[in-house]
């Protein structure tokens, strides 16, 4: 099982060479596709264990394998953070991006690339954002409940000036990372205090 989950993540990362790595419900159904669920986990956290593989965040690698990137790639992804830290807290759709290099790439595995690397915030399947926005758009949640005892929707929005559908995602993905929720028609904090 060791040699075959090898060579299954061998041909996966050299078709793939921008993603970090497999998903693990993928591999997990390619190497044992008639096996119950708990055994495959059992057998894929012990490959794990013995240092066959690495799995981190639902993905699994061969151990110690690292992205590599050209120079040209380096470029591009450095042109789409831009792009999005530009944006700030009205962030393109996928079909909105342009990029500026003439080079053939995967705008998928660079994103994926991105958000792995912590760069990008995926809010919803559609809406992606810079951390460092989403980390801006805490601060402001934060503190406006602290002083005020709640955030609504509206306060948040004029506050980051953004779009309700902006400001809409950021506040579900606060929720439904369970540092906040809804009471009536605002946000408060999802436990006593949040740090």
């Amino acid at each position: 099982l060791a040699r075959r989950a090898g060579a299954l993540l061998v041909r996966f990362h050299d078709k793939e060479p921008l993603l970090q790595g497999m998903r693990r419900e993928e591999l997990r159904t390619r190497l044992m596709p008639r096996a119950d669920i708990q055994l495959s986990d059992l057998i894929l956290d012990r490959l794990n264990e013995r240092g066959v593989l690495e799995a981190k965040e639902g993905l699994v690698a061969l151990k110690g394998h690292q992205v590599e990137l050209s120079e040209d790639e380096e470029k591009i992804l450095q042109e789409l953070e831009e792009t999005f830290r530009k944006a700030g807290s009205s962030p393109p759709g996928l079909d909105e991006i342009r990029l500026s290099s003439g080079k053939r790439v995967s705008l998928d595995q660079l994103i994926s690339l991105l958000i792995n690397r912590g760069t990008l915030v995926r809010l919803t399947p559609q809406i992606l954002m810079h951390a460092d926005l989403v980390d801006r758009a805490w601060d402001t949640v934060k503190e406006t409940i602290e002083k005020e005892g709640s955030i609504t929707l509206a306060d948040f929005r004029d506050k980051m000036e953004t779009t309700r559908k902006f400001a809409i995602a950021l506040l579900e993905y606060f929720d439904k990372l369970k540092r906040t929720r809804m009471s009536g028609d605002a946000r408060v904090f999802q436990g006593k205090r949040e740090s």
